[in-house]
């Protein structure tokens, strides 16, 4: 059914580029044409799921490349439709535990703290020259120590000595120290970063190519293009709550819970200071 001829040339072509010159330009159009094809015809994904599927192959390309040589397969073609359809089965499973598991979500915490759904913390903490930047770092003291450790590990703000003590205390089970913890949270972020980066530049060169021979999904790709944009903008980059769970010995439920309801309330502080009290 979904046999091509031409495309699977084209496919072959785009392996002998990206393997002369390092360009993955012609790969990355073929194959983003392929998933999504597979992804909404024969397993009735939606959009947004397509959508991830063709950014994870954007960010993979390096690996897929490499596992195809070092695998010495001889139909790139084939190989590249089973690492696809690899890829459309773990997206389905995603999308059965997101169904099934709410409360892993942000969406079931925002839902819990509605003030915290649309409240930019980051930027607010972080323009020093700011009044309500002052505010919210004076709620933050009057927290209890480990409420403003989880906000601080969230979005990588410098902890006060009471956080730092509660930071060691909760690393001795790891065998980990302060030090070694800002230099792999230092690592992290680098890593990501870099990662980010180069999605970017990947991603423009696919919407540059797809906005010229594709104009009947172009609304489509520009969209999934903003959608991954906004998700990974966030400067600086965020600690996981998974991480912060990991290093803290706490479920991802409390993390999430305390960070969210945290949120809340100062964000309700914040109005209130400001004299906003029609939006508390």
């Amino acid at each position: 059914m979904y046999k091509n001829p031409d495309r699977d040339e084209r496919l072959i072509s785009s392996l002998e580029i990206y393997f002369r010159n390092g360009d993955s330009d012609l790969f990355l159009k073929e194959a983003s044409g392929l998933a999504w094809t597979l992804s909404q015809k024969k397993y009735h994904l939606d959009d947004d799921s397509c959508a991830e599927i063709v950014l994870k192959l954007v960010h993979d390309v390096e690996h897929i490349m490499k596992v195809y040589q070092e695998g010495k397969y001889c139909n790139f073609p084939a190989f590249l439709t089973a690492y696809i359809k690899h890829l459309i089965l773990n997206q389905r499973k995603k999308n059965v535990i997101r169904a099934r598991m709410e409360i892993v979500t942000d969406e079931f915490y925002t839902d819990r703290f509605p003030r915290a759904s649309d409240y930019d913390f980051t930027t607010d903490i972080l323009n020093e020259s700011d009044e309500i930047s002052s505010m919210v770092r004076d709620a933050l003291n009057r927290l209890d120590p480990l409420s403003s450790l989880i906000i601080k590990m969230k979005h990588r703000i410098p902890p006060n000595l009471r956080e730092f003590r509660i930071l060691s205390q909760r690393l001795k089970p790891l065998e980990l120290n302060i030090k070694q913890y800002f230099r792999l949270d230092q690592e992290e972020e680098t890593i990501n970063r870099i990662k980010k980066r180069k999605a970017e530049d990947q991603l423009k060169k696919l919407f540059q190519s797809l906005h010229t021979s594709q104009p009947k999904d172009r609304s489509r790709w520009q969209g999934a293009r903003q959608n991954w944009f906004h998700r990974h903008s966030t400067v600086p980059e965020e600690k996981s709550f998974r991480k912060i769970a990991y290093y803290l010995g706490m479920s991802q439920h409390k993390v999430r819970s305390s960070y969210y309801s945290t949120i809340a309330n100062l964000k309700k502080n914040r109005w209130e200071k400001v004299g906003w009290k029609e939006a508390a």
